[in-house]
């Protein structure tokens, strides 16, 4: 199996991690934010990448990642298929699939939790690394209620030094490792 590796943008604000708005989206546009979706992007091909059906249902263009194979967690059990990802109900369900795909000597491809955020504190104890970019605005993002990712759980999982990945004018990325 491939290593389990969460991978988050994140800005802080009055001491909170935000990753969305609970009405849908993002806080920042790709503008604001110019390379993040390409680090996103080079860091998760090829690769497996996992999230929430709300977060899927908020935004369709996830099922459409060239290069990486979709799946989607849902809690009430459904597994669908559709032509472009896969619903799974937990991690072992994901794993079972992947190894009918794959024979013995091909190992599978990195798995990314890439939110949101009840997916990521649901499965955050079995991650093996995190990728977290923090995003840098030049001023806060408007348009609250937010939604919060698991800061604690984090950093229970998550004790070591991390290591600087990208860093640019708008974000900073680092890769932290679990123990």
């Amino acid at each position: 199996m491939g290593p389990v590796i969460l991978i988050t943008a994140v800005y802080e604000l009055d001491g909170q991690w935000i990753i969305g708005r609970r009405s849908g989206g993002l806080p920042w546009t790709s503008k604001q934010v110019p390379g993040e979706l390409a680090f996103f992007r080079q860091t998760t091909t090829p690769g497996i990448v996992c999230f929430g059906r709300t977060t899927v249902k908020e935004n369709q263009a996830l099922w459409r990642l060239p290069g990486r194979k979709t799946y989607v967690f849902t809690r009430n059990g459904s597994t669908e298929e559709s032509s472009t990802g896969l619903y799974v109900s937990n991690l072992d369900e994901l794993l079972r699939r992947e190894e009918l795909d794959h024979n013995q000597d091909d190992p599978i491809d990195p798995i990314f939790i890439a939110g949101g955020a009840s997916l990521y504190e649901s499965l955050m104890d079995q991650c093996d690394f995190a990728y977290v970019s923090f995003v840098k605005l030049t001023k806060p993002p408007t348009g609250g209620p937010w939604v919060n990712f698991p800061r604690a759980a984090f950093e229970r999982r998550f004790k070591s030094r991390p290591k600087l990945q990208h860093e640019s004018p708008h974000f900073t990325s680092f890769l932290y490792s679990h123990g």
